[in-house]
């Protein structure tokens, strides 16, 4: 990112991602004072008391708003064992609500300090391993990559409210793989990929970032 994206974005990511959370929701971001909006937050209010209140790090954890799971996580990790830190972090990583509005940085000290988690039966790859990302060119150097294709294409056929978005590829040495995951997602015909696979990786050590022509 540039000096002056990063300042840009540090001022306007939150309206961005509250505006991109109406969008989800239904609601008209231009008009955001309806009743049926007053009444959905209402509601989320609610749950986001009672997670606050609460003396139960897996309840809050848990059934926290998505985009409060971090602040939760965050504030529980100390009393949190070696087992639920590592199934919260996955948790909360894929129900994060933006990875760039906390900053990728903010990922790093949990995933550094639970070392290599995977939620299937998959070990560290012995050699450097080409994977992908679909994202808007600004966001390239991120966490979240994939060694299939498919999967990396639907993200880059996906809406964005900022940039048109592309596919890359870059390689991965082994040491700076963080976590790999695997999860559901909907492709960019609107088939369900089963089973896509996910590699978290430390997007400081990242090395060439290449656009992909598929």
């Amino acid at each position: 990112m540039s000096e002056v994206f990063e300042k840009w974005w540090k001022n306007n990511s939150l309206d961005m991602f509250w505006y991109k959370h109406r969008l989800i929701m239904g609601f008209d971001p231009e008009n955001p004072n309806t009743i049926e909006e007053s009444l959905y937050w209402k509601r989320v209010n609610n749950q986001r008391e009672k997670c606050l209140d609460s003396k139960d790090p897996e309840y809050a954890i848990l059934n926290a708003p998505y985009f409060d799971k971090q602040y939760h996580l965050q504030k529980w990790w100390e009393d949190l064992n070696d087992y639920d830190k590592k199934r919260f972090l996955i948790h909360v990583w894929f129900n994060k609500a933006d990875g760039n509005l906390y900053g990728f940085d903010w990922w790093l000290p949990y995933f550094e300090e639970v070392g290599f988690i995977s939620n299937i039966d998959e070990t560290l790859p012995t050699e450097p391993i080409t994977l992908y990302r679909g994202i808007e060119p600004l966001f390239m150097k991120g966490m979240s990559w994939t060694p299939q294709i498919e999967m990396a294409r639907h993200f880059s056929e996906s809406v964005s409210l900022m940039e048109d978005k592309k596919l890359f590829k870059t390689e991965v040495d082994p040491e700076y793989i963080l976590a790999i995951l695997e999860e559901n997602a909907v492709g960019y015909k609107g088939e369900l990929i089963t089973k896509g696979i996910e590699y978290v990786v430390n997007h400081q050590k990242l090395g060439k970032i290449e656009e992909f022509n598929y």
